[in-house]
Parts: C-alpha cells; structure tokens; sequence
C-alpha cells in the first residue's frame, strides 16, 4: 500500500434501497444528485455521505485517513 491518503469522495444513499455505487467526486456534485433524486421520490430520504478513509488488508490491516475533516 503505497503511503497517499484515501482519495476523497461523496456517495448518495437512500436507506430504502440498495447500497450506493456511483461516486462524487464533490460534495456539491452528491447534493445535487441527492435534490434529483428527492425530487423524483416524493417522501423517501436521500443522504449525502463522504469518505473519511480506507482499510486494506495488506498483513497487517492498515488505515489511511483521507487529507479532508470537517472539523
């Protein structure tokens, strides 16, 4: 596992369906496919989430944090 950081990224999530597969690439970008999506979906929730991180297993498992906090 090389030493960079996890790549940052956005995903749109409804808890009433599958898991979510297309990346965002900008949190902008997931809100306004999350509105899209709400707007054809009347009464059903669309979450933005973002990635803070990735695990690998590579002997030992290893963690790397992404460059992005929100705090």
């Amino acid at each position: 596992m090389d030493n960079t950081s996890a790549e940052q990224f956005f995903v749109v999530w409804n808890p009433a369906h599958g898991l979510p597969r297309h990346q965002h690439m900008t949190e902008e970008a997931a809100k306004n496919e999350a509105m899209r999506l709400a707007s054809h979906n009347p009464g059903q929730d669309f979450y933005v989430l973002a990635c803070v991180g990735k695990a690998r297993r590579v002997d030992p498992v290893e963690w790397k944090a992404t460059d992005w906090s929100p705090f």
